[in-house]
């Protein structure tokens, strides 16, 4: 049910390379220019979003429902034209991409040293799904709001970066305190309740809304920072991370570097 209320957007463009390159000309064209401008869009209310958090005391809560609405619609909008098109190019096949992955097969695809984290909002409550190949444990984490409300502090910090190097050479060690600090307690509340669940030295975060652009790596507990203690890398879902283990090895010519 989580992996069926992310979006699908992307699983369904990953999902959509083992059948090729689109065919180009006529309605293909027109279609993939509607989705590009329709993406366009949504980045760009992503953008406002993001803007108007950073106000912190001085955001408009109006303006943000308003902009969350709206990015809603377009999200859902961009998910059902890429859907169309991808129907029309395979003529009304679905791809693997379309569907959540089953848990059976996620587990097979996952090394024994690798833990997923999976966070999900339910009724305004942050939960996380542990997920390794011994099973799933759903872990309560706390109210969103107050969640919600550190980060934005957090990254009301990190925007006083953007003052300049006289600014930050003078506040040294003002931002790195107070930084620390939010990383600290972000910590407390996100990792340190599923730490015990974790093992392995991999660790797959997958956000949540507002926690797409929260720094996890960095968050810092009484072992020092999550970064420093396993493997950390992102991704959109599970079955996105599941697309991207089983995906066959890129063979080119020559060395990319």
């Amino acid at each position: 049910l989580v992996e069926q209320a992310k979006s699908r957007t992307l699983a369904d463009l990953m999902g959509s390379q083992s059948g090729g390159r689109p065919q180009r000309g006529g309605q293909a064209d027109g279609a993939r220019r509607r989705v590009e401008e329709r993406r366009e869009e949504l980045s760009w209310y992503a953008r406002q979003i993001d803007l108007e958090e950073l106000k912190g005391a001085g955001r408009s809560l109006t303006r943000l429902a308003a902009l969350r609405q709206r990015a809603r619609v377009c999200e859902d909008d961009v998910t059902r034209r890429l859907r169309e098109w991808r129907r029309s190019e395979s003529g009304g096949a679905s791809g693997d991409g379309s569907q959540p992955v089953a848990w059976s097969r996620l587990r097979d695809a996952m090394p024994t040293d690798t833990t997923l984290v999976e966070y999900f909002e339910v009724r305004q409550y942050l939960h996380a799904l542990v997920i390794d190949r011994r099973g799933i444990t759903v872990v309560p984490i706390g109210p969103t709001s107050a969640i919600r409300e550190r980060s934005q502090f957090l990254h009301f910090q990190l925007s006083r970066f953007a003052r300049g190097r006289a600014y930050t050479r003078r506040e040294t060690t003002e931002l790195a305190a107070v930084t620390e600090g939010h990383l600290r307690v972000l910590h407390g509340a996100l990792v340190a309740p599923l730490e015990r669940h974790v093992r392995g030295q991999s660790l797959v975060i997958v956000p949540h809304g507002f926690l797409h652009r929260l720094p996890f790596h960095a968050l810092s507990g009484r072992r020092g920072a999550l970064i420093d203690q396993f493997d950390v890398s992102y991704a959109p879902s599970a079955t996105i991370w599941y697309l991207c283990r089983t995906a066959p090895d890129a063979r080119g010519r020559g060395a990319l570097v």
